[in-house]
């Protein structure tokens, strides 16, 4: 039996969370008894050699799938970060659309403001402000690295700085 304390500043609390798939020749567990804490400020990284479970243990984590067994707790908004994020990138939006969407869908600010605060949001992570208006396709790996951490970060409440 699993005993569940809640922890008062978590923004996501995983206590026990099992996932199993049904295959042709019997069932295959792919998530055992997965349990993580994470709170405000912090980063939660998902390692492991392949096939272990991290990419469907993080589609449970943000209820793209259902779990077998257990519970997950999220306080606000999850995003998840890609290790190539192009694949989850409109190729004909430019970097300042990208950046500025997630705001405007919010309400966030007029279009100056928003302007505004996507130059901030590249100076923050390294990126000139010319690169607003280059497409995906333009960037190199780390360039788009870079902007699919500032996009997860945007229209967040103020949690996020910028």
């Amino acid at each position: 039996m699993t005993f569940f304390r809640p922890v008062d500043d978590a923004l996501l609390q995983v206590p026990n969370l099992r996932t199993r798939f049904a295959t042709d020749t019997g069932t295959v567990q792919a998530v055992g008894d997965a349990a993580c804490c994470l709170r405000r400020a912090e980063t939660l990284g998902i390692v492991g050699q392949s096939g272990c479970g991290k990419s469907t243990l993080a589609r449970r984590l943000l209820g793209l799938d259902p779990a077998t067994s257990g519970d997950v707790f999220v306080e606000g908004m999850a995003q998840m970060i890609f290790q190539d994020p192009v694949a989850s990138f409109n190729p004909e939006m430019t970097v300042d659309r990208i950046l500025s969407e997630p705001l405007e869908v919010r309400g966030r600010g007029t279009r100056a403001e928003r302007v505004g605060r996507v130059g901030r949001l590249l100076a923050q992570v390294g990126l000139d402000p010319f690169y607003v208006g280059r497409c995906p396709g333009q960037l190199s790996g780390g360039q788009r690295q870079r902007v699919a951490i500032e996009r997860a970060g945007t229209g967040t409440g103020g949690r996020r700085r910028g």
